[in-house]
């Protein structure tokens, strides 16, 4: 891959050595996936991001791998392909295989992302509460594979104690800063002010 143009990009980023690192390599055509994985293997970042000149509504066509397997969408990925990929220009659209079309723009040196909206709902998840620990006030689930545990406070999920090594088996796992309002779509939990969110690269899976 020394012939293919790639990017490390920090995004997200307040200072050098922040903020969540992502790979970009803009290919000519897309290759065998078994091939972009050994390459998102090899860079090691949590995601590479693996771009391809488009037409139509879009600029590119946008995959996104972790070193464990393809990722079905992936924000600070596709935000550091855009600072990649923009040019001289103010925006650059992406097309997806899941999430239809994302747009980065620029505004001066400040660099904005659009995102779809998926509407989780509530489901029972003991399972992964087991894991992650806690009590939370609200379990909510995407038939992609998303998770989302909330809490009250954004203490508790400073506090948690995840089973690593259990939750690597299954789930990818994030969390979120705390949240000033209440989620509006669900009546399960009148106040949650953080969350922790979880992918399951198998759908399959029903925790």
């Amino acid at each position: 891959m020394s012939d293919l143009p790639f990017w490390h990009i920090d995004a997200f980023a307040d200072g050098p050595f922040t903020g969540n690192p992502a790979g970009v390599i803009l290919l000519d055509t897309w290759r065998e996936e078994d091939a972009l994985k050994t390459i998102a293997r090899e860079i090691n970042l949590p995601a590479t991001a693996f771009a391809v000149a488009a037409g139509g509504d879009a600029d590119f066509a946008i995959r996104w791998f972790s070193p464990r397997g393809e990722i079905g969408l992936c924000g600070h990925g596709t935000l550091a392909a855009g600072f990649a990929l923009i040019g001289n220009g103010d925006a650059v659209t992406f097309a997806t295989q899941t999430a239809g079309l994302m747009r980065v723009t620029r505004d001066g040196g400040l660099f904005g992302l659009s995102l779809p909206a998926i509407r989780a709902e509530p489901k029972y998840l003991p399972d992964a509460v087991d894991v992650i620990g806690g009590s939370p006030i609200e379990t909510l689930w995407h038939e992609r594979g998303y998770g989302i545990l909330c809490y009250e406070e954004a203490a508790e999920v400073r506090a948690l104690k995840p089973d690593f090594a259990a939750l690597t088996a299954w789930a990818t796992f994030s969390s979120s800063r705390p949240r000033p309002a209440p989620r509006p779509t669900s009546s399960a939990a009148s106040s949650p002010h953080a969350a922790v969110r979880m992918r399951s690269p198998d759908r399959r899976i029903r925790f």
